[in-house]
């Protein structure tokens, strides 16, 4: 009976260090999401700032479904200087290389009627 008890505290260990190590190392840790949803068309001015402690990869996901005008999705730096424009009317994934500093994500439009929803991870 103690061999069992033991067997079962090693594999509950096991598993419990298997979670961790996934939450450590495989998910990611969202820094920014931004949703709106435009059934009357209107100016859109959005954006979100956040910052990268050294440097490393960010995952920017984004879809964005445009019925009326246009969108701008971009990200910049702290200068406002664009890092990355992304396409609208689309679903994506770009996976990019960022420097310590910080950064924003920016969505744009004077006249928008549609959806978007974006998400940047480290």
């Amino acid at each position: 009976m103690k061999k069992k008890r033991r067997v079962v505290i090693l594999c509950i260990t096991i598993l419990l260090l298997t979670i961790l190590t996934y939450n450590v190392y495989i998910i990611k840790t969202t820094l920014v999401t931004m949703s709106r949803s435009v059934s009357n068309g209107e100016q859109v001015a959005n954006g979100s700032g956040f910052t990268i402690d050294k440097a490393k990869e960010v995952v920017v996901k984004y879809k964005s479904s445009i019925e009326d005008g246009d969108l701008t999705i971009r990200l910049t730096d702290e200068n406002w200087n664009t890092i990355q424009q992304f396409q609208t009317n689309k679903e994506g994934k770009e996976n990019l290389y960022l420097e310590k500093g910080g950064y924003f994500i920016r969505v744009e439009s004077e006249y928008f009627k549609g959806s978007y929803h974006l998400k940047v991870q480290d």
